[in-house]
C-alpha cells in the first residue's frame, strides 16, 4: 500500500478515535480521501465500515441496557410504580419546577390498614395483589403528569403536580373514597381495601424532606383518628 493510502489510514484512524463516528459519516469520509479508488483501499473502506457498523451496535445495546438500568433502579418490581428513590427524585424535580414558576402541588402519603393480617390470613400471594390493585387505583385516578409511588411495604405516595390546594385536596379526598370503597375478590372471600391518607400542600418555598414529614404526619393522624373511630364503633356494638 502506497504512502497515501499510510497517512490516509493514519487520517481516518485518528477521526474513529477522538468522535463516535456514523456508518454514513464514515463512507462519506473515505470516499473523499478516496480510499476506495483501488483494490487495497475498497478492502478498507469495507473493513472500516464493518468496525463502524459493530460499534453502533454494541453502543446501541449498551444504551438499551444502560436504560434498563436506570428504569429498575427507580421502580418498583411488584407494583411497576416508581420506588422511593424514583419519586424522590420527580419531587425534587416537581419543587425545582414550583420554584422557577411559582407552582403549586399536593403530596399525599397513604398507608395500607391492617395490611399484615391480610398477609397473615391468607398469605402473600394475596397481600401482593392487594398492593397491586392499590396501585392501579391510584394510577388510574391520576393524571399522567402526576407521579405514584410505592414508597416500599405497604406504603404510597401520589404527587399531584399544578395543583391549587383546594382542588389538589379535593382531588385526594377522591381517591381516599375510591380506595376505600373498594375490595378484592381472592377465591372465595372478598378482601377490603382499606387505608390512611395524609395530604400536605407545597409552594415554590417548599422543601423535600420537611414536605414528606408534613404529609407523613398528615397520614399517621389520620390513621390514629381512624383506629379510635373503630374502637368506639366496637365497643358501642359489644
Amino acid at each position: 500500500m502506497n504512502q497515501s493510502v499510510l497517512n490516509n489510514n493514519a487520517y481516518v484512524a485518528n477521526q474513529l478515535n477522538s468522535t463516535p463516528i456514523s456508518q454514513e459519516r464514515l463512507r462519506q469520509l473515505c470516499n473523499d480521501l478516496g480510499l476506495g479508488k483501488e483494490p487495497r483501499g475498497q478492502a478498507l473502506v469495507t473493513e472500516m465500515l464493518n468496525f463502524a457498523a459493530q460499534a453502533e451496535q454494541r453502543i446501541a445495546e449498551q444504551d438499551a441496557r444502560i436504560h434498563r438500568l436506570e428504569s429498575l433502579s427507580m421502580t418498583d418490581e411488584l407494583t411497576g410504580l416508581l420506588n422511593r428513590r424514583g419519586f424522590s427524585f420527580g419531587l425534587k424535580r416537581a419543587l425545582q419546577s414550583a420554584r422557577r414558576h411559582s407552582e403549586e402541588g399536593i403530596l399525599a402519603f397513604i398507608d395500607l390498614d391492617n395490611f399484615k393480617s391480610i398477609n397473615d390470613t391468607y398469605g402473600h400471594e394475596a397481600g401482593d395483589l392487594i398492593l397491586r390493585r392499590t396501585g392501579e387505583i391510584l394510577t388510574g385516578n391520576v393524571r399522567k403528569t402526576d407521579l405514584v409511588s410505592r414508597l416500599g411495604g405497604d406504603e404510597f405516595a401520589v404527587l399531584l403536580v399544578h395543583s391549587q390546594r383546594r382542588d389538589g385536596l379535593s382531588r385526594i379526598a377522591i381517591l381516599d373514597e375510591k380506595l376505600n370503597s373498594t375490595s378484592y375478590k381472592y377465591g372465595d372471600v372478598r378482601i377490603p381495601i382499606r387505608a390512611s391518607f395524609g395530604a400536605a400542600h407545597y409552594s415554590g418555598w417548599s422543601e423535600p424532606e420537611p414536605l414528606m414529614r408534613k404529609a407523613d404526619r398528615a397520614m399517621y393522624k389520620n390513621k390514629l383518628s381512624r383506629r379510635r373511630n373503630l374502637h368506639l364503633i366496637s365497643q358501642t356494638v359489644d
